[in-house]
């Protein structure tokens, strides 16, 4: 058989394998540089300070996640934390961080592991090209689980967890919190014009002739309209 006779058969494959691969990606930005106490939505406590910034739009989201964590239901929200005082270093567990919408509807916390899972690629997409080729459907799987492991790692560095800020440390700590209304509920059914973020800290005294116990309080953080 001449050779020039495979390349109709080779054709095809090409064109998928190059589709399989190439549709298959992710690519996401670092949260702004920018400290808590410049954040247009903060509160603070005796040197700790949190602020906390609700995502621009789909595009925002996009960019900085890679996905449009929105077509999920997810709503990232960027916190910043900062320790200012001499005196004191603080904690701040990811338990004790609650949202609520502006009409008090609940969300739930979800770990970077759930929003990974839920928003990653999936294998089904794989199974077309697989019947096509067994070569293109063969990198699809493996760009998808190189693809979703890219992801994972990304939110895993993002993601809030507890945190504890040293005294005298100027360091603005950038995490971000993923939230998903309770009850199957959707994100357009949510009124998020003034939605409000809390968050429970520990102070720790830590001068040596200090005798304060340790004292909790909980920074309500409301979103203003720009």
């Amino acid at each position: 058989m001449h050779p020039n006779r495979f390349r109709p058969l080779f054709a095809p494959l090409a064109i998928a394998l190059a589709a399989t691969i190439g549709c298959v990606s992710f690519s996401a930005g670092k949260l702004p540089e920018k400290t808590a106490g410049n954040l247009f939505d903060r509160e603070s406590w005796d040197g700790l300070t949190i602020g906390a910034a609700l995502p621009g739009g789909e595009a925002d989201v996009a960019r900085l996640y890679g996905r449009n964590l929105l077509d999920w239901d997810i709503l990232p929200i960027a916190i910043y934390l900062q320790n200012t005082s001499a005196d004191a270093r603080f904690e701040v567990q990811s338990s004790d961080v609650v949202f609520a919408g502006s009409d008090e509807t609940a969300f739930d916390f979800l770990s970077a592991e759930e929003v990974a899972d839920e928003v990653g690629y999936s294998y089904v997409r794989s199974i077309v090209p697989f019947l096509f080729a067994i070569i293109p459907g063969f990198f699809s799987t493996a760009n998808i689980s190189n693809t979703n492991q890219m992801m994972l790692n990304d939110y895993l560095e993002k993601c809030l967890d507890d945190v504890t800020l040293p005294e005298s440390d100027a360091t603005t700590y950038r995490r971000v919190a993923f939230f998903r209304p309770k009850d199957g509920r959707s994100l357009d059914e949510v009124d998020l014009g003034q939605c409000k973020l809390s968050v429970r800290a520990t102070r720790f005294m830590t001068k040596e002739s200090a005798s304060d116990a340790p004292t909790e309080k909980t920074l309500t953080i409301v979103f203003r309209k720009r």
